[in-house]
């Protein structure tokens, strides 16, 4: 679909805020400098934004001590089966959540930019590596190393190798704000 100017009317001072890493205080003050603009509110703006991306953010409720997710088996639970702490506050709502964008339909945002497109295979067409020099991820031992095997799906070894095509991607993991181990209560 194309974008309408009402589309970009909301799109540009999403972009600025973003971009600039505007405090929300400064952002929410713009309308009352520029009071001509008919700049949106940032939780209206971040709705429709949401609504044009496509994206559909997954919500689960976690432990408030990070102990566990409410999901799977314990989809029904009420009580942190470690810790003991409720899964709900007075009002009945959750008393932590963790928002997941699912990672396939980023990508393949990122596979319909031309821009993002190409700085995905910067790894592939841009990177040299110069042996006992690390400047980036892909100068790693273990990189290089999985550069080396065929990748295996089911204990079957397809023909290819880890990161063979300029397409490949690897992915990283964060874990900021979630403590996987028990004693570990500060990330």
């Amino acid at each position: 679909d194309e974008l309408t100017e009402e589309d970009y009317d909301i799109l540009r001072p999403f972009a600025l805020k973003v971009n600039m890493h505007m405090p929300g205080s400064t952002f929410a003050q713009l309308p009352y400098a520029f009071p001509k603009s008919n700049i949106s509110s940032w939780k209206a703006i971040q709705s429709r934004v949401a609504q044009m991306s496509g994206f559909k953010p997954e919500v689960y409720h976690c432990c408030v001590e990070s102990c566990c997710c409410f999901t799977g088996p314990l989809s029904d639970k009420t009580v942190c089966p470690y810790c003991n702490e409720p899964r709900y506050d007075s009002r009945g709502r959750p008393r932590k959540v963790f928002v997941y964008l699912p990672v396939v339909p980023r990508l393949k945002a990122l596979a319909m930019n031309k821009s993002s497109a190409q700085q995905m295979r910067y790894r592939a067409q841009e990177h040299e590596h110069q042996p006992g020099v690390i400047k980036d991820i892909m100068d790693s031992t273990a990189y290089l190393a999985l550069k080396e095997r065929h990748v295996v799906v089911d204990g079957k070894e397809l023909p290819h190798k880890f990161f063979e095509d300029a397409r490949d991607v690897a992915l990283g993991l964060s874990t900021d704000g979630f403590a996987p181990f028990k004693w570990r209560t500060k990330t």
